[in-house]
């Protein structure tokens, strides 16, 4: 019994160990400070300091900091393929045609301007 408890115990153990990992890996994947607008002065916000109805601007290259919705871009391809599997980038819209980002993804359009993005 003692055996097959131990047993149990380092299996809870090594797994426990392996989602601490996972987690660590996917809060590296999240930018750590962003351009954004608060009191309509452009600043950087630390991503864990953002809130609903933030605006944050997003250039090449850049991952998005939280799940966001797409108020304004211009040539504005974001790369879903850690979510979809899709090897294509994802045309988005501007808000009032429902564009939304997420999280997990970067931009990667070949031609951009500045992206205003409501968290």
């Amino acid at each position: 019994m003692l055996i097959f408890v131990l047993f149990v115990c380092s299996i809870t153990f090594f797994q426990q160990w392996k989602t601490d990992r996972t987690m660590n890996a996917l809060k590296n994947l999240v930018s750590p400070e962003i351009h954004g607008l608060r009191d309509a002065k452009k600043i950087k916000i630390k991503s864990s300091e953002l809130v609903p109805n933030d605006i944050v601007y997003i250039s090449q290259g850049e991952r998005i900091p939280a799940d966001c919705e797409v108020v304004e871009a211009s040539n504005f391809y974001v790369d879903e393929a850690i979510l979809t599997g899709e090897s294509e980038l994802a045309y988005k819209q501007c808000k009032n045609q429902c564009g939304e980002v997420f999280t997990l993804c970067w931009n990667a359009s070949s031609f951009w301007d500045i992206f205003h993005l409501q968290l």
